[in-house]
């Protein structure tokens, strides 16, 4: 048995209407291990990263968490959600609060750890430490970046073309700016795996929480 965590929607459902509370325990008898499909019932490992991958995958705003139980096979999918057979719910939990600032930090410290190209790197860390969050700057960073998602290592450029956007979003748009740190946060990993590497997701997303507001 391992402890997970839960995103509903404000009726504490998810897809097609599945019914969740305290103690509501669902199976799923598929014979497949296939993610976003009938054969699996979805979670997270921690609770700041359900919250970080929400807009990617089910987008409930509001959205309620819920620390639960999954038991029998575990399914990783690169460690973004997770998967298995059988699921309870038991108490619904606080939301970690995440400022849309903190979303684009853990897309781009994703990013970091798999696109070393020079100039894109300068840019990152420029608007990490708050020297220049400017539209422009992500503007040109992600575009720099999107240039080179052909060659060998596009999955990482992809990564950062992500990452970039996001800090490029968010000042007008904020849902997309957050789905697209969250799509970076993937592809890095994508590429992690892809690599043989191992790829951790919540270190990043702590360390997002540490980065300046302005």
């Amino acid at each position: 048995i391992m402890e997970v965590f839960k995103i509903t929607n404000m009726k504490n459902q998810t897809h097609g209407g599945m019914q969740w509370g305290k103690g509501i325990e669902w199976w799923v008898f598929g014979s497949g291990a296939a993610f976003c499909s009938p054969d699996l019932i979805h979670f997270y490992d921690h609770p700041l990263l359900a919250v970080l991958h929400n807009p990617l995958h089910v987008n409930y705003i509001p959205a309620l968490l819920w620390r639960g139980e999954a038991s029998g096979q575990i399914f990783s999918d690169r460690g973004m959600k997770w998967g298995c057979k059988r699921f309870c719910t038991l108490e619904q939990i606080p939301l970690p609060v995440v400022t849309e600032n903190q979303r684009v930090a853990y897309g781009i410290l994703c990013a970091l750890a798999v696109y070393p190209e020079t100039n894109w790197v300068a840019w990152a860390q420029s608007w990490l430490d708050g020297t220049d969050r400017s539209r422009l700057a992500a503007h040109v960073a992600a575009e720099a970046a999107a240039d080179r998602t052909g060659e060998a290592a596009s999955t990482g450029a992809r990564a950062a073309t992500r990452a970039a956007s996001a800090a490029y979003a968010i000042p007008v748009y904020a849902i997309p700016a957050a789905a697209l740190a969250a799509y970076a946060a993937q592809a890095a990993a994508n590429v992690a795996m892809a690599m043989g590497r191992e790829f951790r997701l919540l270190p990043y997303a702590e360390a997002a929480l540490l980065v300046k507001e302005e």
